[in-house]
């Protein structure tokens, strides 16, 4: 392009020398100047030349200029056809993604509709199954109602009954409760009465021969010496005897007066055992870890709101007293599953000191699984002399039945038994189970066992009441 401008100012100024040499021309021609006149025409056929030559430049440059725009445009025009090439592929590929992202939303959106009316079928259904439940619980609950009623009229009517006839005396509350030092302390006041008794007996015995002797001297005074001096023997060999009595019966009652005095010194001097009452899950970081008797008792109005987490948080908290030697845990009526019993059991085969053991997990969810975990802690207490244990109401059929068994007559130092597994799926073999394994007990002298269920079955009953040693 400057080419151009260059070319085109050249030739201005040539068109002006033209003029100019035109103009001399013509004033030569005038003046009849002949060389002058030659001059000036060759130098305008000079001038004539090269504007010939601008001209020709001018042409290629034009033509150079056209062919430079000519690649340029058919440049452009490539980077056009590129540009549309890109963007038709760009279009392709945006509507391919659209596609496949409505199809995906498409299926998303069937599935969430499937998923709901199967959650709402799902719901419908279990409502249906707690509006059944409940309906069966009712009536259960209505049932056994009214057949603790007629247990508790029918009791009652025994009750006065045994009254009646003498058959059975009242025990104080207090009585069930005795600390071992007050047992001892009543053992020795029965032998202490005991023994008072038979020197009663004897004082009589003696009165009886002094007034036998007596009549013997009055009717036969005319006995001879020999007589007399035998009956001073016999006499004075029962007067020996006596004092032998009375010195065994002073000894005895030295030996219960410093017995009593042991004991009641012992009791002045041992420190009370460590009681301690939990009635909230919230309390239970409150247990004293030198706790000697310990009693959870998480029911409120009756029924208790504790599930298998909150078993786990007591197991937690149980599990390290080691000074515990009575236990005592009511979570009936609960949520509480086989799960829950798993958790509670762990912590009890932990407590190796206790001696005494009751639990209540009636009215829950455990089934032969959870009798398993608890029948495997029990077994672990070998110190055990009381246990009692409520699993009425429950999902209990043989099988736990037989572990209970196989715990129970492994506790050799047990005295008392307390066991309730009415109301479950227990038949005669489960019954036999429990008959099999009570006489094992040797030291067994208290037992307290319930095993009613809906449909009653005597055979098992008398095949766990056979034992009358």
């Amino acid at each position: 392009m400057e080419k151009l401008l260059q070319i085109q100012e050249k030739i201005n100024e040539f068109l002006k020398t033209q003029c100019i040499l035109t103009n001399r021309f013509k004033k030569l021609q005038s003046n009849n100047n002949e060389e002058q006149q030659l001059e000036i025409i060759k130098k305008s056929e000079q001038q004539q030349q090269k504007t010939y030559d601008l001209q020709r430049y001018q042409y290629e440059a034009e033509d150079e200029i056209k062919q430079v725009f000519k690649e340029k445009d058919q440049k452009l025009q490539n980077l056009k056809q590129n540009y549309e090439n890109q963007i038709s592929e760009l279009k392709e590929v945006i509507n391919k993604l659209k596609n496949d992202q409505l199809i995906k939303l498409q299926e998303q959106l069937q599935q969430s509709k499937q998923k709901c009316s199967e959650l709402e079928k799902l719901y419908q259904d279990q409502l249906q199954q707690q509006d059944v439940q409940k309906k069966k619980l009712q009536e259960l609950c209505l049932d056994k109602q009214r057949n603790l009623e007629e247990a508790q009229k029918l009791n009652a009517q025994r009750k006065k009954n045994l009254l009646k006839y003498n058959l059975i005396h009242k025990i104080p509350i207090d009585q069930e409760f005795e600390l071992p030092v007050q047992k001892k302390v009543k053992i020795d006041e029965r032998f202490l009465i005991q023994k008072k008794n038979e020197k009663k007996d004897i004082e009589k015995e003696e009165l009886k021969d002094q007034e036998e002797i007596y009549e013997i001297d009055v009717k036969e005074k005319t006995v001879e010496k020999e007589e007399q001096e035998e009956i001073k023997v016999k006499k004075e060999e029962k007067v020996e005897n006596k004092e032998l009595l009375q010195s065994s019966y002073c000894e005895s009652m030295d030996d219960i007066s410093l017995s009593h005095q042991y004991i009641l010194v012992g009791k002045d001097i041992k420190e009370e055992p460590k009681r301690q009452k939990i009635n909230s899950i919230f309390d239970i970081e409150k247990i004293d870890k030198n706790v000697n008797i310990l009693t959870l008792s998480l029911q409120k109005k009756g029924w208790s709101q504790i599930s298998d987490k909150g078993t786990q948080y007591i197991s937690q908290a149980i599990k390290e007293l080691k000074n515990l030697s009575q236990l005592n845990i009511n979570l009936g009526w609960s949520q509480i599953s086989d799960k829950g019993t798993q958790y509670i059991s762990q912590a009890i085969k932990e407590l190796k000191n206790l001696s005494q053991l009751n639990i209540n997990l009636g009215w829950s969810q455990i089934s032969d699984k959870g009798t398993q975990y608890i029948s495997q802690a029990i077994k672990e207490l070998k110190n055990l002399s009381q246990l009692n244990i409520n699993l009425g109401w429950s999902q209990i059929s043989d099988k736990g039945t037989q572990y209970i068994s196989q715990a129970i007559k492994e506790l050799k130092n047990l005295s008392q038994l307390n066991i309730n597994l009415g109301w479950n799926q227990i038949s005669d073999k489960g019954a036999k189970y429990i008959s099999q394994a009570i006489k094992e007990l040797k030291n067994l002298s208290q037992l307290d066992l319930y095993l009613r269920q809906e449909k009653e079955n005597l055979e098992g009953h008398r095949n766990v009441l056979s034992r009358q040693d």
